[in-house]
């Protein structure tokens, strides 16, 4: 499920065990509709690039993993997770690997 604006009450309820944060700013995930129970800000990798932030486990959500049914644009938690990809540079195109070399 993906959002642009805030959502009371989330099609896919109590599903998410991973999630992208794209765009500058935060978001609010909530246990129950409403926006109302546990709460937790999680962020883009960088909000001043505004580079994807990245939440690929459930244990990255911690507690709200398959238990999200709101959620709203903004940081209104005390509790703020930060992504597995926080303060990562990307340089050139993004793109990287391994190249083999020539004997």
């Amino acid at each position: 499920e993906f959002t642009y604006n805030d959502m009371p009450q989330l099609n896919y309820d109590n599903r998410a065990k991973s999630v992208i944060v794209t765009g500058c700013s935060p978001w609010t995930l909530y246990q129950y509709d409403n926006y109302s129970g546990s709460a937790m800000c999680v962020f883009p990798s960088s909000s001043s690039s505004c580079t994807p932030g990245l939440y690929p486990t459930s244990q990255s959500l911690g507690s709200l993993a398959g238990q999200v049914s709101s959620a709203r644009k903004g940081c209104y938690a005390r509790t703020k997770v930060h992504p597995h990809n926080y303060g990562t540079k990307k340089d050139g195109n993004g793109s990287s690997g391994f190249f083999k070399t020539r004997p």
